[in-house]
């Protein structure tokens, strides 16, 4: 099965960003969303899990250094990657707390940037140990395991456990209702109840809470969970 990875796309001016968004559709890996506006970014982040966002940054109209601090102040992690002009002095987005950042001079080959994705979404998973950190564990998705920080053991997560933490910690410390964590790891699914998510969240507190009956790293929310790291 291919794996689908979700991509928000910013293009002022839409015309590279839909051609992009086409041909990730294409490539069948890919599940993008073509935005314009930053307020657009800004709020699909803090409600979705992106893999990669993708900004055209053209000329002087739109300053990059903004938007990436915009980002960050999310406490959202996505990689990203600028399509810039040469002039672009990368210099100018600062990459501290923010995830990995990478750049393409425009023009570009669609082929190319497909390539820088892929690189990116998988250089992001398999981050060292010092990188992700959630508890006294290093979470890497694309193994599908926590390690201790001493490295002297690890915890194998399922599909269905890896898809929430994932998700939960790429939405920082912020509140994900039970609903919207169901339509994220098990999409539209009307045999799927809240309980099949309880049971899980249940699984995973034994595996990587101290005391699982007063949960300090998975922690339950009003209404949902949010992930304390």
């Amino acid at each position: 099965m291919i794996a689908v990875y979700k991509a928000l796309i910013f293009d002022p001016e839409r015309l590279i960003g839909e051609l992009i968004s086409e041909q990730l559709v294409r490539s069948e890996e890919f599940k993008p969303i073509c935005v314009d506006k930053v307020a657009q970014i800004l709020n699909l982040i803090t409600i979705n899990y992106f893999d990669v966002i993708i900004i055209s940054i053209a000329g002087d109209d739109i300053n990059g250094k903004a938007i990436s601090q915009k980002i960050r102040e999310t406490s959202v992690i996505t990689p990203i990657i600028f399509l810039v002009e040469k002039e672009f002095n990368q210099k100018e987005i600062s990459s501290e707390d923010l995830g990995t950042i990478d750049f393409i001079i425009k023009p570009l080959r669609i082929s190319e940037l497909i390539t820088h994705v892929r690189g990116l979404i998988r250089k992001h998973e398999n981050l060292d140990a010092g990188a992700i950190f959630i508890g006294q564990y290093a979470f890497q998705p694309s193994n599908k395991i926590l390690i201790t920080k001493d490295h002297k053991n690890s915890i194998s997560l399922t599909e269905k456990e890896t898809l929430i933490l994932k998700y939960l910690y790429g939405m920082g410390n912020q509140k994900v209702s039970r609903s919207h964590l169901l339509e994220i790891v098990w999409g539209y699914n009307t045999d799927v109840t809240t309980h099949t998510l309880e049971t899980h969240i249940y699984r995973l507190r034994q595996k990587i809470e101290k005391d699982p009956s007063c949960a300090t790293i998975l922690v339950t929310v009003p209404g949902g969970y949010s992930l304390c790291p």
